[in-house]
């Protein structure tokens, strides 16, 4: 078979580009995996122009022996670097064209940190300027695809190799005339279709990425409907939606920062695609791993709290974690001091991959700080329990009085529009917390800034609307010691109301310590809780110890918490009827309708049947409906004449909606931990906290699990 270009030897080549770093490439072998590795993935990476990459190049390239990709021309293997796509010479680079930083390496170094006992082999397939006619079956782009997989995968160890994805960035080239943009759909399906029948993969994943609209950004614009609706299209795909951050070198090619950010969507969307661990994750899976007894700077210690840190940071799109024994000085400073409380010593979290970005939490009295009462905090205020799930944990306890209300927090000056600030368009988030539960309710941990202007009692000195963004509770729902996961779209109220009320709500009862028991009594009771809202599924989950039940709430119209979002549903139904209705409230904000989906029911049952009417109960994904229709005269049901809402789910919650994004920073409220800033000063829960981790993705449930093994919170109580 011919390959793309001619061999090194046949044809005298130009010089490389000055922009490529430096050569030249170090050779690997697809045949051997490295130590502590058992499997190949191979990844195809297809497209134009922009999977070729045209970004800036790194000063120094990737050596990483866990990724490596396959030469264009010559089909040998090196450790993977940019340019991907290079077809140079791969000792001095001569014959090198215009590939640059492309999605790939990103997408390989964030499936690498998932998978640590996986190797990642990519073969770059893209074209610069090819259209979709040139990916048919038949053609050589197509046509060399399928034989450099099939290469690939004769070549890796055998039984132990695996094709296991292809990403796609195309569609600029047939977004010159509506015909074009018109056939797309049907070709790209076909591609996906020839794709799996060839590799003899039938649901091979196939990931999409949106493209540019600076130009022709009608017809651009169409094209990425095509890509965004693509899980319509084909089962086992997904598209990355980039259009909120791209940013572009010229009218049409991403930059560095943008192709990184795609590369690491594009892991993120593969693993929410696949939903399940591959073999490559398995040294923790279902692995429980005890609470640690807090020993710093012994090396048992040390090894033991880093393989809990490293199961956290092999999930992908980790933004903190706060394991409660880093510090912002090494033990090492205050030999002879107290190590464990000192003032000065605070908690800063672990970065991630997400950011890389370092936050350290601030001792702060709520009710110095938002009413001027009360004595400044310090660390002397959080009791330290000397062991946890990572070693450590940290005591927050109902308050003395409403003048003592210490938090532990990254003020907003210090977090606004960074990793940690989530928020704004198809931006998701997930939170796990790792605790000891003993009594209370309220909040948790989250950015969830309430306001400090209450109705019912005089108003405080200082006077702040709400300004929230997502926040986990423990109880709310008049569900005690079970979970609740807030978030809100606008930093204040919800549905009329005068408070915030999207609530998924998880009634499982959380492991529950008495006052009394002594920290090595206590390891059986160990809880992770989490919340996880997918901005692209449109919910919002509640999480105990790496479970969520489905929780429907029958009757919400009689709920104390869910009424409200029983009439800002009911209103939005009176408001899409012509005239003013009988129970309808004009004055009823309209941005404020809870708009469920309900096209289709899921499921339907007769309840009663008259000869001109017929009640029937319909299930739809997130709501059951009574609905009463009159009979046609050809037995056919007319349009409904009364529709209720009879049961609500409320885990997971449907909310559709982005997470409120602050523009300044006044107008946004800090990360805190223990409780939150709250109007009305109350008690709020008394618990042992040893771990708070956030991601900027929505986790999948085996995540979800996965992080409940440490602390062995999955255990049951004794």
């Amino acid at each position: 078979m011919v390959i793309f270009s001619l061999s090194m030897g046949q044809k005298k080549l130009r010089p490389a580009p000055f922009d490529l770093t430096g050569p030249p490439l170090e050779e690997a072998d697809i045949a051997i995996l490295p130590g502590g590795m058992d499997r190949v993935e191979i990844f195809l990476l297809m497209g134009q122009s922009n999977m070729k990459g045209r970004g800036v190049m790194p000063a120094e390239p990737l050596r990483n022996s866990q990724i490596i990709m396959i030469h264009k021309s010559t089909d040998d293997w090196y450790l993977a670097r940019h340019p991907l796509h290079l077809v140079g010479n791969p000792t001095d680079f001569s014959g090198a064209d215009n590939a640059g930083v492309g999605p790939g390496l990103a997408f390989a170094e964030t499936l690498a940190i998932a998978y640590p006992k996986t190797r990642i082999a990519l073969i770059p397939c893209a074209k610069g300027g090819s259209n979709i006619h040139q990916w048919r079956k038949g053609q050589m782009l197509y046509d060399e695809t399928i034989r450099r997989a099939k290469l690939a995968l004769t070549n890796a160890p055998k039984g132990k190799a695996r094709i296991a994805g292809a990403l796609w960035l195309q569609g600029e080239s047939d977004s010159t005339t509506p015909e074009k943009v018109q056939a797309y759909s049907e070709r790209l399906g076909q591609l996906i279709d020839n794709l799996r029948t060839d590799t003899g993969i039938p649901d091979l994943p196939f990931i999409a990425c949106t493209i540019g609209e600076k130009k022709t950004p009608e017809l651009r614009s169409k094209i990425n409907a095509i890509l965004l609706g693509l899980p319509k299209l084909r089962p086992h795909t997904a598209c990355v939606d980039g259009r909120s951050f791209a940013r572009f070198i010229d009218s049409v090619h991403f930059d560095t920062a943008t192709q990184e950010e795609h590369g690491r969507l594009y892991a993120v969307k593969y693993l929410n695609l696949t939903r399940k661990q591959n073999s490559g994750a398995k040294e923790t899976d279902r692995e429980s791993l005890p609470p640690i007894q807090f020993a710093e700077g012994e090396k048992h210690f040390t090894t033991a709290n880093q393989k809990r840190i490293d199961i956290v940071k092999q999930i992908p799109g980790l933004v903190a974690l706060w394991d409660f024994v880093q510090r912002r000085d090494s033990w090492q400073d205050f030999i002879g001091a107290d190590t464990l409380a000192h003032p000065g010593n605070p908690f800063i979290s672990i970065p991630g991959e997400s950011g890389g970005q370092t936050y350290e939490l601030e001792p702060r009295n709520l009710s110095l700080d938002f009413w001027h009462e009360g004595k400044e905090a310090t660390l002397d205020d959080f009791e330290l329990y000397g062991r946890g799930p990572f070693g450590q944990a940290v005591r927050f306890s109902s308050p003395r009085s409403t003048t003592d209300l210490p938090v532990l927090t990254v003020p907003r000056k210090n977090l606004h529009d960074s990793s940690l600030d989530i928020k704004g368009k198809g931006k998701s988030v997930s939170m796990v917390v790792w605790l000891l539960y003993e009594r209370g309710n309220h909040a948790i941990a989250g950015m969830w800034h309430e306001g400090t202007v209450t109705p019912r009692e005089e108003p405080p000195v200082v006077k702040d609307p709400g300004k929230r963004q997502f926040g986990l509770f423990a109880g709310l729902q008049a569900n005690k010691g079970g979970i609740g996961a807030h978030i809100s779209e606008n930093g204040g109220s919800s549905f009329g109301n005068i408070y915030a009320r999207h609530l998924a709500s998880e009634p499982t009862k959380m492991k529950q310590i008495k006052p009394d028991m002594k920290p090595g009594q206590t390891d059986k009771y160990w809880n992770a809780v989490g919340l996880v809202f997918n901005n692209e599924e449109n919910h919002v989950t509640a999480y105990v110890n790496g479970s969520a039940n489905e929780v429907w709430v029958d009757n919400p119209k009689e709920s104390r918490f869910f009424e409200h979002a029983y009439r800002a549903w009911q209103q939005g139904q009176l408001a899409d009827i012509d005239g003013i209705q009988p129970g309808e409230d004009v004055d009823f904000p309209k941005d404020q309708y809870y708009r469920l989906p309900e096209d289709e029911p899921i499921e339907t049952k007769i309840i009663e049947r008259t000869p001109d009417r017929v009640v029937r109960l319909e299930t739809y994904p997130f709501s059951k409906i009574e609905a009463t229709y009159q009979v046609k005269p050809d037995g056919k049901l007319g349009k409904p004449l009364k529709r209720d809402l009879v049961a609500l789910k409320s885990n997971p919650y449907y909310f559709g909606y982005d997470i409120y994004a602050p523009k300044t920073m006044e107008q946004g409220g800090p990360f805190t931990i223990g409780r939150v800033i709250h109007s009305n000063r109350h008690a709020t829960l008394s618990a042992w906290i040893g771990g708070v981790a956030v991601f900027d993705r929505a986790l999948s449930d085996e995540e979800m699990k996965k992080l409940a093994t440490i602390g062995n919170c999955t255990g049951k109580a004794k």
